[in-house]
């Protein structure tokens, strides 16, 4: 988001950066450049401007697989991305940029306390409160589902809105080798609540983007920074909106492991090339974080690393991808608010946050097991239960006189030889609380 206020232009993030900031600075005269796009920033300055290659960047990512966990750096050493919890504020005048970060307290607040349960249940109240009024609003409303922990934590808080579950249409994981056994549960999960998987379940009216757009759509959101060539060839008509699991692993503390072995897993296996370019990258990603953030143990690092590189690549990159094509991904789980809780309730616990919320907010989703191995440990399942006696019983808020309006002056731009879609590339759907009268 681009605010001027006064003499000053403000350029804010969302929490994790979904298209991120890039910024090229030219000190010696005296320039600065900033683009949400790496590639239309570097297409802009090559010719203008000297770059070299960052090779520790470009073998690491060769050999991630999904994404580069860089924190900072890019394929050019002259080209920098600002970190996912930092916004700028330019004076116009003194033509001066400054950089500040912003001070999420992941983890701060304990699942035990009155506060903790406080900020659960307003999560919960909050995304219920979203859904009602899309569904008010429109029909194009779908969720993930599988047979992992992720995305039925988020149809636990649709079943918890009030809303016909049954007008929402379930997307699972249809004909895909190695995933039988995920649809397998999400099938039985669905029958069991009445609900049918749609393997499209996208408004489908729209306009067809040929390969061409596609590629460049991926080309300026995420190449570069993740290996996953997937991109949208229809731009809808109509928006959609699309619940999903993604960042569950943030609470539950993944990858779970001490950083220098976090760091030898994202390098193993390779030539000691690759191999030593990786290690350095990761370890300057890791100074960076610990220069900009406290941490207690090598653990929070890890999960640092991995939410503010990984999941920032992935994820976000993919929410940019889609919103490009009309569609909207929503994302309980990364939420900031529910990110607050330590997911613990004592140590080396990492499935007791997730647990409580299973507990709390829709037990009944706890009698289909999960796929593979995973399962949520019987100490966990006790302690929830426990907290969960403990506390007030949840009592959603149900406000009928407020609502989250769509503003629908959106479109985007898309234009080539083949294709073009008029824009008014400056508005987006808007939520907006009113009160209805």
């Amino acid at each position: 988001m681009i605010r001027k206020i006064g003499d000053k232009i403000i350029i804010n993030q969302d929490y994790i950066g979904s298209y991120g900031i890039y910024i090229y600075e030219n000190q010696n005269k005296g320039n600065f450049y900033f683009s949400n796009s790496f590639f239309l920033l570097l297409e802009y300055l090559v010719g203008k401007e000297h770059f070299s290659l960052n090779k520790d960047f470009t073998d690491n990512l060769i050999i991630s697989g999904l994404c580069t966990p860089s924190i900072d750096e890019t394929m050019v050493n002259e080209i920098k991305m600002l970190p996912s919890n930092s916004f700028i504020i330019i004076n116009i005048k003194k033509r001066e940029n400054k950089i500040n970060y912003i001070d999420y307290k992941e983890k701060s607040v304990p699942l035990k306390s009155v506060e903790g349960i406080k900020i659960i249940d307003k999560w919960v109240d909050k995304w219920g409160f979203i859904i009602r009024s899309l569904k008010k609003q429109i029909n194009n409303i779908s969720s993930d589902l599988s047979g992992g922990f992720d995305s039925r934590l988020t149809l636990s808080i649709l079943l918890s809105s009030g809303v016909n579950i049954k007008e929402i249409s379930i997307n699972s994981i249809v004909g895909w080798k190695g995933h039988e056994k995920d649809f397998k549960i999400s099938s039985n999960i669905c029958k069991k609540l009445g609900l049918k998987i749609i393997e499209f379940p996208f408004h489908k009216t729209g306009i067809k983007i040929n390969i061409e757009d596609a590629f460049l759509f991926s080309k300026y959101v995420k190449l570069g920074f993740t290996n996953w060539l997937k991109f949208p060839n229809v731009f809808f008509t109509k928006p959609n909106f699309h619940f999903t699991g993604y960042g569950g692993e943030l609470l539950r503390g993944k990858p779970s492991l001490p950083i220098k072995k976090y760091i030898e897993e994202l390098s193993n296996g390779y030539n000691n090339n690759f191999y030593n370019s990786s290690i350095r990258l990761c370890n300057r990603s890791v100074t960076f974080l610990k220069d900009h953030n406290t941490y207690n143990n090598d653990y929070e690092i890890s999960a640092d690393l991995y939410s503010k590189g990984r999941n920032r690549h992935h994820f976000g990159k993919l929410i940019i991808e889609q919103l490009l094509s009309n569609t909207y991904i929503l994302c309980p789980l990364l939420d900031p608010d529910i990110l607050q809780i330590d997911y613990e309730i004592s140590d080396h616990s990492h499935l007791d946050l997730i647990s409580y919320i299973y507990v709390r907010f829709s037990h009944n989703l706890l009698k289909f097991p999960f796929v593979g191995k995973r399962r949520l440990t019987d100490a966990s399942l006790k302690k929830a239960e426990k907290l969960n006696k403990n506390n007030p019983p949840y009592r959603p808020k149900i406000d009928y006189n407020k609502n989250f309006y769509i503003n629908k002056k959106r479109y985007v731009t898309i234009s080539s030889s083949s294709s073009s879609i008029k824009t008014n590339s400056t508005e987006q759907y808007k939520y907006i609380e009113k009160k209805v009268i």
